[in-house]
């Protein structure tokens, strides 16, 4: 954790040319978070079945997000109001579309993938 302090205030100090307590605190903020985060507590959090699910379609939800989320925005564009029912229900149908992209895309194309690669198809 020193010398990654080290190194990062060096690099620093060296494109700004001025040595900066903001760039320290940085530092040591990151390296904080790093060593707590390799603590038993929160890698156990991490560990639990919900979060691993929804590590897994994350990127199903960072693709599909947008498409809830305009077309709700359309909606109270259209009929001017919005709720809290608006957001709810956008954040579902990004998670029923992230889900369902995982099972019916990811999945078997990640296969189909393997097996190329198993075959020497694909490299």
């Amino acid at each position: 954790m020193i010398i990654y302090l080290t190194v990062v205030v060096f690099t620093t100090i060296s494109r700004i040319h001025k040595p900066s307590i903001k760039y320290l605190m940085t530092s040591i903020g990151g390296s904080v978070f790093i060593v707590v985060a390799l603590s038993g507590v929160i890698s156990k959090f991490l560990l639990l079945k919900p979060l691993k699910f929804l590590g897994k379609i994350s990127y199903s939800i960072y693709l599909y997000h947008t498409v809830p989320v305009f077309s709700f925005i359309y909606l109270f564009i259209l009929w001017g109001n919005i709720n809290s029912n608006n957001t709810i229900n956008s954040f579902f149908a990004t998670l029923v579309s992230a889900i369902l992209s995982y099972y019916f895309i990811e999945k078997p194309f990640t296969a189909v993938i393997l097996i190329l690669v198993d075959l020497k198809l694909f490299v």
